[in-house]
């Protein structure tokens, strides 16, 4: 008797820490932090357990926060742009917050309807390209998930610079700063090529070398040109930024 007990305590354990169903048999639902937790350190369990069409956890959120994220990277691009042409002063968005975050809230909207629409369109291109099972739908929500960890990291790294730098561009956090928020993006970036392989392997059934090359290592070589770009840039602005701001 004490034995069946015992075994009772070690399921009801196993299925509490994993969150996966609720008493009823109900997909158990994950507050912010275990979301965070599970999507980033346990991404494996996370489309295991907790990926479902219509009903995964924080979709608008991930859908919203990816938006103002590719927002705030065409806004840093067109600033370096409009820095080296010398024609910063005539864009409200680079010296007013509050014009900043009007747009980047507003464009928001936009570019997360446009990555769950084109962006996911192009990743179930690619899950049949690497052998799995396609579902255009859940490709969606498999590359926003992944695009949701360094998009996170990205406006909060801006809400950090709101309160610190006098107006949004150009950045005065300099030296080691300015290295440990750019490397933790670009960590974060690469880690979630990870995250987008294991989804692909996990829900979409796909083989793993087909995987590895179409999730793992063309996009790593992308972002690593993409970073390239993005370093030379910072260069030219460092130089380009007038001195005394």
């Amino acid at each position: 008797m004490r034995d069946d007990e015992l075994e009772v305590v070690i399921d009801d354990d196993e299925q509490s820490e994993l969150e996966v169903v609720d008493k009823n048999g109900n997909p158990r639902k994950l507050s912010f932090l275990g979301f965070w937790n599970m999507l980033v350190l346990r991404p494996k369990e996370f489309f295991e357990h907790h990926f479902q069409k219509r009903r995964s956890p924080y979709l608008f959120l991930v859908v919203f926060v990816v938006g103002v994220a590719r927002a705030i990277d065409k806004m840093e691009t067109e600033f370096a742009r409009l820095n080296l042409m010398r024609g910063l002063a005539i864009l409200p968005q680079a010296n007013s917050w509050m014009a900043y975050w009007v747009s980047a809230l507003m464009w928001g909207i936009v570019y997360g309807a446009l990555s769950y629409c084109l962006g996911g369109w192009w990743y179930d291109v690619r899950v049949g390209w690497a052998g799995g099972v396609r579902d255009r739908e859940s490709s969606r929500f498999l590359y926003l998930y992944a695009a949701f960890i360094p998009g996170v990291l990205q406006v909060m790294s801006m809400l950090g610079n709101t309160l610190e730098d006098k107006r949004p561009f150009p950045h005065e956090l300099e030296g080691v700063g300015q290295i440990l928020v750019f490397g933790t993006l670009v960590i974060a970036t690469f880690y979630a090529t990870y995250v987008s392989y294991r989804g692909v392997r996990t829900v979409m059934d796909a083989p793993r070398w087909g995987a590895r090359l179409w999730f793992f290592f063309i996009p790593g070589l992308f972002y690593t040109f993409i970073l390239g770009v993005a370093m030379a840039t910072m260069l030219l602005v460092g130089k380009a930024a007038p001195v005394g701001g």
